[in-house]
């Protein structure tokens, strides 16, 4: 089954990139009617495809210093092919609209052609600059409050991060920006959810920029983090010794008591990319029957929600980016079902908050959803 689906996807994309190509082509006609290359437009148009995959693929394989450019014009330059694809087809329906209701001559005016393909550059333009502007520029800080059942106890401030995906495209100067409005948050304690790494950590070039900015972060009750699925591959030892040298400690399915008030649990990653997963314990057997004291579970991926009904009082996690550009978040909104910010189970026996990430993957933008850090003020009793 999911070999068909996966099928039936990359048909579609096929199509579609077909389709821009085509319509790109007859817009330059359009421009310059005496210009008649079809055939050598087709090779520029799948030279340029093969060149951005081409400059992605061989920064994530290698993560060498001199693919790091080449890296971060490819990442964009797929932002820009995904609205383009959209905008290209939001034409076609309104000229198919057009043809229908007899507002469109057909065949289409060449006027009409060449104002059509104008507005198709601005409106990708516009929409890749607004996304990348927002990822560049915008950190937001959310507030959660949340109540826990149990003993009484002095309430905690607890600030969450994940998805910082560091590496070719995310560098130490975004990761400043993020330490910065952690600590402002003043927190009691710090977690990191997972996807700290963007899948291979040559790719930061020399570490000790990242190593000092997680040295910053520092709280009265301790820095904790578990990795995500981008977590791994053959670097996964390095970024291991990097987050340990940095003071955060590791948990991988392990259970830490946090100053008499709560249980956090972090979790491994369910399906680590190149690696194999291995077997999670269960929350139960790492809580060793802990009743009393709340339990807050650290889970990269959302997907294991209904896990941790009636074994977990609040899940945290991230992985989801909140979809990170329009249109995906519709897709992510429908796969997960909790893909962004709170949710509480109807009997009230788990809460989990998502966070869409304080970093990106992929095209380095933001649309319809933010980089963000969140802050959560726990209440116990």
């Amino acid at each position: 089954m999911r070999f068909v689906l996966a099928l039936v996807v990359l048909s579609l994309l096929v199509a579609a990139l077909v389709n821009l190509g085509w319509k790109s082509y007859r817009w330059v006609q359009a421009l310059a009617p005496s210009w008649r290359h079809p055939v050598v437009f087709g090779c520029l148009y799948a030279g340029l495809l093969v060149l951005l995959v081409a400059a992605v693929g061989a920064g994530q394989l290698s993560g060498a210093g001199w693919t790091r450019w080449p890296a971060r014009i490819g990442y964009v330059g797929l932002g820009v092919v995904v609205y383009s694809l959209l905008a290209v087809l939001l034409v076609d329906l309104l000229r198919l609209i057009g043809h229908l209701v007899k507002l469109v001559p057909s065949p289409t005016p060449r006027p009409w052609s060449v104002g059509t393909g104008l507005v198709v550059v601005a409106l990708v333009a516009g929409l890749c600059g607004v996304g990348l502007a927002d990822r560049a520029w915008r950190l937001d800080t959310v507030h959660y409050q949340v109540d826990l059942a149990g003993p009484s106890a002095p309430p905690v401030r607890l600030a969450l991060l994940s998805d910082l995906h560091l590496g070719l495209v995310n560098r130490a100067e975004q990761l400043s920006r993020v330490v910065d409005a952690v600590q402002a948050s003043q927190p009691d304690l710090v977690v990191l959810a997972g996807d700290i790494f963007d899948s291979n950590f040559t790719a930061l070039g020399d570490p000790a920029p990242i190593r000092a900015q997680f040295e910053r972060l520092r709280a009265p009750l301790g820095v904790y983090a578990i990795l995500g699925n981008h977590d791994g591959g053959p670097t996964w030892s390095s970024m291991v010794e990097l987050l340990e040298q940095s003071g955060l400690q590791l948990l991988s399915d392990q259970a830490v008591e946090i100053d008499g008030r709560f249980t956090l649990v972090g979790r491994r990653d369910s399906s680590p990319i190149g690696g194999t997963p291995t077997p999670r314990q269960p929350v139960p057997a790492l809580t060793q029957a802990e009743t009393q004291r709340p339990i807050i579970v650290l889970d990269h991926q959302p997907s294991h929600l209904r896990e941790y009904l009636g074994q977990a009082d609040l899940m945290l996690s991230g992985h989801t980016h909140r979809g990170q550009i329009w249109p995906v978040n519709w897709l992510v909104g429908a796969l997960f079902e909790v893909s962004y910010g709170y949710w509480r189970d109807p009997d009230g026996s788990l809460q989990a908050i998502v966070t869409s990430g304080a970093g990106t993957w992929g095209p380095p933008m933001r649309l319809g959803s933010h980089c963000e850090i969140v802050v959560i003020d726990l209440a116990f009793g």
